[in-house]
């Protein structure tokens, strides 16, 4: 699964990660791949979540990522699931973040 990329995307807010999540995960679904005459449909799975100023590191914020992707897989793949970072958002009030 991919974790990292080198093109960095800085969004405002969480909610705005999730979007553009979501229409990252529908284009990849648009796009089928060809090979050797053959159409080959292609989904992803994508996990969202925050660094927040509370995080000794990266890993924090990775493994929350980690923990919405795997609830993208097994709630039936093709998703996109937001972590939200325990405690308030640093980007956006809590309330925005929940509907």
């Amino acid at each position: 699964h991919l974790r990292w990329s080198s093109d960095k995307r800085y969004l405002a807010d969480l909610r705005a990660a999730g979007a553009y999540a979501n229409r990252l995960r529908r284009r990849i679904a648009e796009t089928p791949l060809q090979w050797d005459g053959q159409t080959i449909a292609v989904t992803a799975s994508i996990g969202v979540t925050e660094m927040m100023p509370h995080d000794a590191s990266t890993d924090a914020a990775l493994a929350r990522a980690d923990e919405a992707l795997y609830r993208a897989k097994t709630g039936g793949r093709n998703r996109v699931e937001v972590n939200e970072a325990p405690g308030p958002s640093p980007t956006a009030p809590a309330e925005s973040l929940s509907a």
